[in-house]
């Protein structure tokens, strides 16, 4: 079967396609023959376009890489290092969100079947996927495997929503219009909130505005506190949803200056946050943090499908989330094939990442396309592969 991978060392953001091995499925999982896979401007092209530097800042601010370099650093230096390039040359998957047919299901899996088609998460972009019931939803039979592909990410902007507490009627400013940034957008505007767009790009500046967004700004080119004030009758919207991911330190504080007093600012976006006291103390603002897909993600025994959650105390936990936003798009109240610049089969996956890495592409969203694999093929795959021993 065919995957995508990548080196972390490569500044050039190269990715390579291989023949690799099926993977094999476990009790709680559930092998997928994928027939799209969403590559996102905004998560994956940040990964892509680390470099060294980056990364070795990645490694002196990270607790967990620090320890271990520290252990590394036991065996003297010079193996320490060879053994860190090492490991960052070496091929890693990439991806995390795509949608397909369900080859074979564990013994503990319930609710979705073989033959069923599936959106799933956190499992890179390749032919067949091993992935775990607990971030697996059945697609709707309105929705499409093309836009069933963005119910990760779109799983990502609902949970910035229900972090922020948005509710009918108030006025929300969401900072950066990439593609989390627009479905946080539209699912405000399903959920009827009036939405402020700030960007620094027009052309994502006028998708939102496309797509319905009440009020946009461009902040490169005005003061968009003070223009978003204004809108805001002079006092600030009601809530501020953070989707951009940038080192700048002044977009943090800008939206605490945006917020009204009391308001609520939530951090989707990976964003630096040396904050302004004032701003804080003036407004006595809230501040809280959406974790990636929901309730659940980075608890390793919810990841494997081990736990659940009880619905009276976790009512939405990342699968929910999934689900909820892939039904908002089949009942047409989220449109995700708006932001869906090109497709691409699997072997061109290069020319699809070439197509929003370079600098001035204003692309959001590109997806790969797969031919179909029978559970037969997948299975021998896998065991010409990985032989029996003897």
């Amino acid at each position: 079967m065919k995957q995508v991978l990548r080196r972390v060392l490569d500044s050039a953001g190269k990715v390579r396609v291989e023949e690799v091995p099926a993977p094999s499925n476990g009790r709680n999982g559930l092998l997928v023959d994928v027939r799209r896979s969403l590559i996102s401007s905004g998560t994956e092209r940040g990964t892509l376009a680390k470099t060294p530097l980056e990364l070795t800042r990645l490694v002196m601010t990270d607790p967990w890489m620090r320890k271990a370099v520290m252990q590394m650093l036991s065996g003297g230096i010079s193996a320490t290092a060879n053994k860190v390039v090492d490991e960052l040359k070496l091929p890693r998957e990439i991806g995390y969100s795509g949608a397909g047919i369900v080859l074979a299901a564990g013994e503990g899996v319930s609710g979705l079947k073989v033959g069923e088609r599936v959106a799933y998460a956190a499992a890179g972009h390749a032919s067949v996927v091993s992935v775990s019931k607990a971030l697996t939803v059945p697609i709707p039979e309105a929705v499409s495997f093309e836009e069933a592909c963005f119910s990760t990410v779109g799983a990502i902007a609902l949970n910035g929503v229900r972090k922020s507490g948005a509710t009918l009627g108030e006025k929300v400013a969401v900072l950066g219009l990439g593609l989390v940034g627009q479905l946080t957008a539209q699912l405000l505007l399903a959920a009827g909130c009036e939405v402020i767009g700030v960007d620094i790009s027009e052309a994502k500046i006028a998708s939102a505005k496309a797509a319905g967004v009440h009020f946009a700004v461009n902040s490169a080119t005005s003061d968009a506190v003070n223009i978003v004030r204004d809108y805001c009758a002079g006092q600030g919207a009601d809530r501020v949803i953070i989707c951009a991911q940038t080192q700048d330190e002044k977009l943090a504080n800008d939206a605490m200056k945006m917020c009204r007093a009391q308001g609520q600012v939530t951090f989707v976006g990976i964003v630096a946050m040396n904050l302004e006291r004032m701003p804080f103390f003036q407004g006595e603002l809230n501040l809280n943090f959406a974790r990636a897909y929901g309730p659940g993600i980075m608890d390793a025994a919810f990841e494997r499908g081990e736990r659940e959650y009880p619905k009276e105390y976790v009512p939405f936990t990342a699968r929910d989330n999934m689900a909820t936003f892939l039904r908002l798009v089949g009942e047409g109240k989220v449109d995700v094939k708006r932001f869906i610049s090109a497709s691409y089969p699997i072997d061109r996956a290069q020319e699809a990442y070439d197509s929003i890495f370079a600098k001035t592409s204003t692309n959001i969203a590109v997806v790969l396309e797969y031919p179909e694999t029978t559970l037969a093929a997948a299975k021998a795959d896998n065991a010409l592969t990985h032989p029996s021993p003897k």
